[in-house]
């Protein structure tokens, strides 16, 4: 960019000390140049084109200063939220634990119990095929009993019958002996008396005492 200045006394007296001394290469690099008693300033981009880059990468700066830390800001909540998370985990981790060891020894107390159960439940079981035994034991000796008793009724029913016709067998014989001697009492004397026969009857308790027999282990 190039300016045009209109040279005042003191600026055109300088033109011409710097003329004068003969020095065109430091006027160069101040930025004049002479053309009928006018100054032309020459304006150098460069420094502008520094500052926008200073002011740039201040900017930048500036940015990723912010950004750095809000990022650390938020890396530090994440974390702390993190630090949470892994407490309530490793509570949690604890608690089932705890959780497992009282199932486990909820499990041990059952098995011991479903143990004792099933051993009470056997003993149970023998007692009552015990109790089945003896029952069926006494039933069938009851039956026995009966069956034994069925046949002392027939036996004794079979003597009874058996001791009536030799009752009456003896009774006849007895009768004829009786009339005997009252017969032969009217042609012998008054003092001969014959013997009187008595029956044989057997015993009335020998059914019962077979019985007992029977009974008697």
């Amino acid at each position: 960019m190039t300016f045009t200045v209109p040279m005042y006394n003191s600026s055109r007296l300088q033109v011409e000390l710097l003329s004068r001394l003969h020095s065109p290469y430091l006027l160069a690099l101040l930025g004049y140049s002479i053309t009928n008693h006018t100054a032309i300033i020459h304006v150098n981009r460069e420094p502008a084109k520094v500052t926008v880059e200073k002011d740039r990468s201040v900017v930048d700066a500036a940015i990723l200063l912010e950004i750095d830390r809000t990022m650390k800001k938020h890396m530090d909540n994440l974390h702390h939220v993190l630090e949470g998370v892994s407490a309530r985990l490793t509570k949690l981790e604890s608690r089932t634990h705890h959780l497992e060891s009282a199932m486990d020894g909820l499990k041990a107390c059952v098995g011991n119990n479903h143990g004792t159960t099933n051993g009470k439940l056997r003993l149970l079981e023998n007692i009552l095929y015990e109790v089945q035994t003896g029952v069926q034991n006494i039933k069938d000796k009851q039956d026995i009993v009966q069956a034994q008793l069925q046949l002392a009724k027939l036996q004794v029913s079979k003597t009874g019958q058996q001791s009536k016709p030799q009752a009456s067998a003896v009774s006849d014989p007895v009768q004829q002996a009786s009339s005997a001697p009252q017969q032969s009492q009217q042609h012998l004397p008054s003092s001969f008396n014959l013997p009187q026969s008595t029956p044989v009857i057997s015993p009335p308790n020998a059914p019962y005492n077979l019985f007992i027999k029977n009974q008697a282990p």
